[in-house]
């Protein structure tokens, strides 16, 4: 995978997007946080989707909808289940002394976006990823291991770079669930092979003549 691609890709998608993003994930996040220490965390989570959802608009060339923040709300009991796994996870942190804390974001890193992009269960969406994470190391570690690093590097500038970086990470996790787990591919190499295909189109047309 492509790492400066991906990030130049990212950037691109975010900067066209600049002031939308950053005021989706900012609401997002504040209403999220309060309802989630109402309710143990449940609340916020509908609502912390829907900040990844609106991401994905973003990267996928479109603009960051506020709409996106509650469209998960209808979706509550699914999304419940997302609590439970991390609740699970934060159990496993605590028994392997914080190890698990490491790990789990990594294997689960496609977790929710296989809950929106294949309408997928919580646990069959976190054993899909863990699975196809532990198959394709080499694929994904460095571009993941990258995206949370710079996700946590905004919290470093008095915590007003995360409004750069949490978003811009966001959009990234997009590009390589697209380029891995969901079967997509770069946008170069999409339109590099397009014209090999139609060479090859007009191959068969002549050997046909």
């Amino acid at each position: 995978m492509d790492i400066g691609k991906l990030f130049s890709e990212s950037w691109n998608r975010f900067s066209a997007n600049l002031v939308s993003s950053i005021i989706v994930v900012v609401v997002g996040s504040l209403v999220g946080s309060l309802l989630a220490g109402f309710t143990a965390g449940i609340a916020g989570i509908p609502v912390f989707v829907g900040i990844v959802k609106a991401m994905r608009r973003v990267q996928q060339g479109g603009t960051a909808d506020f709409g996106d923040l509650f469209s998960e709300f209808s979706n509550f009991g699914k999304w419940f289940m997302v609590w439970v796994v991390a609740l699970v996870a934060g159990l496993a942190s605590v028994v392997t002394f914080g190890l698990a804390s490491i790990v789990i974001p990594f294997v689960l890193a496609f977790m929710v976006p296989l809950m929106l992009e294949r309408d997928m269960a919580a646990f069959d969406a976190a054993k899909e990823s863990f699975n196809y994470v532990k198959d394709n190391l080499g694929l994904v570690f460095v571009p993941l291991l990258l995206t949370m690093i710079v996700s946590g590097l905004g919290g470093a500038v008095f915590g007003i770079g995360a409004l750069i970086t949490v978003p811009l990470a966001m959009i990234a996790n997009w590009y390589i669930y697209d380029w891995s787990i969901g079967g997509g591919a770069p946008a170069a190499a999409s339109a590099a092979a397009a014209p090999a295909a139609a060479m090859d189109d007009d191959d068969d047309f002549g050997d046909e003549d």
